[in-house]
């Protein structure tokens, strides 16, 4: 059987509980998902790297806060200009479900 790409073992929750933080989504194992994904299609991509500059000043992070510091630690590593990056964001999804 062939191993899931990253993308497709991240699981959300399947409903939003009263009293739990929606911003919970935006934590260490989305980050490492997202980190095995690029790795897997960009073999320069330190995954070790991006993971600590994501997950340092997080948690007082709400909801947007988060996602705009996750995105720009990873964006980091990218390849630029951004038209060169489209490509490894759009492979590293894996394969259309």
């Amino acid at each position: 059987m062939a191993r899931q790409q990253a993308a497709q073992r991240f699981e959300a929750p399947n409903t939003i509980l009263q009293d739990v933080p929606l911003k919970g989504i935006f934590n260490a194992d989305l980050i490492r998902l997202i980190g095995e994904s690029f790795l897997s299609v960009l073999p320069a991509f330190d995954r070790q790297k991006s993971q600590r500059r994501a997950s340092n000043g997080l948690l007082p992070l709400e909801f947007s806060q988060r996602g705009q510091h996750i995105g720009l630690a990873l964006a980091e590593q990218l390849p630029e200009p951004f038209a060169k990056a489209c490509p490894v964001l759009l492979w590293s999804l894996g394969p259309e479900l």
